[in-house]
């Protein structure tokens, strides 16, 4: 009874590990999407821009964009480091096939 009690409560830790470590993974996940699918139709200018206004405009939205992004780099080093945890909890986890998240 003892050692079923031990292995009941190491499991009931380790979920909550991966618990919390899944909704930290997913918190940045969304933090990252949301500046990636922000930049997304910046990406798809036109090859050939009408005028010089345009052109200026295009690249003040880059530069803001630019500024964002490297304003998340501490975010994106986070989100690929809970990541990492994330697959290591999970290659604790018999028959669990981590090499599917990566």
């Amino acid at each position: 009874w003892e050692d079923t009690k031990k292995f009941i409560t190491e499991s009931q830790e380790q979920c909550n590990v991966l618990s919390e470590l899944m909704r930290e993974y997913q918190i940045l996940k969304t933090t990252i999407s949301s500046i990636t699918e922000s930049s997304e139709p910046l990406m798809e200018i036109s090859s050939v821009l009408k005028d010089h206004e345009e052109v200026k405009r295009s690249l003040a939205k880059h530069e803001t964009v630019k500024a964002e992004i490297a304003g998340k780099q501490h975010d994106l080093d986070q989100f690929s480091g809970k990541g990492k945890q994330l697959v290591v909890e999970l290659k604790k986890i018999p028959e669990c096939d981590s090499e599917l998240l990566r």
